[in-house]
């Protein structure tokens, strides 16, 4: 058993309150969302690009958490004490909704901590290209890009699909649309 940090920020429970300005998230920590085994000896770990750090606060979090988990990786043995290789995937481009908090229960104003009815605030799926599902000659992965999206989505896209083939080599890569199931 290897004990990673943090996970990416998106996926933080929103309970705890705002992840940057009016952002929230609206995860729970799930393991995939970050890293995978995807054999004996191979782990695949989600990576936030120098560039995209910069660009985003909340990717900035996801930055540092990341690096940490990737220090532990380095340092960790499998069951026979040998290195494992890990393969770094593309985190998925930030996708943020809009939100206005009502009032009750169902409003908003026990799940978003700290928001009153009439808020304004963004909130941000958790997506990621790791939380894929390995089945007979198949494995489905997430894909993120739409009419209207930046077109570095769609790259990231068919670069997770390329590793996954890498990965992967006897399976099909099926790409679904899973935003609606994030």
């Amino acid at each position: 058993m290897i004990w990673l940090k943090r996970g990416i920020a998106e996926d933080d429970d929103p309970i705890h309150g705002t992840l940057s300005a009016d952002r929230y998230s609206i995860g729970c920590g799930h393991i995939d969302e970050m890293a995978r085994f995807v054999s004996a000896d191979t782990i695949a770990l989600a990576e936030v690009t120098d560039r995209e750090r910069g660009n985003d606060p909340v990717m900035r979090m996801t930055y540092d958490r990341l690096e940490d988990n990737y220090r532990i990786l380095q340092s960790a043995a499998d069951q026979d004490g040998g290195k494992f290789k890990i393969v770094r995937m593309p985190v998925a481009n930030p996708i943020y909704q809009n939100l206005t908090i009502q009032s009750g229960p169902d409003g908003g104003l026990k799940y978003f901590h700290g928001t009153k009815p009439g808020q304004k605030i963004r909130y941000l799926i958790s997506a990621s290209y790791l939380n894929f599902f390995i089945s007979n000659g198949v494995v489905l992965e997430a894909a993120y890009w739409r009419p209207g999206r930046p077109d570095s989505t769609r790259r990231k896209d068919q670069a997770a699909t390329a590793i996954l083939k890498q990965l992967f080599p006897t399976r099909e890569i099926v790409q679904i649309h899973a935003e609606n199931l994030n």
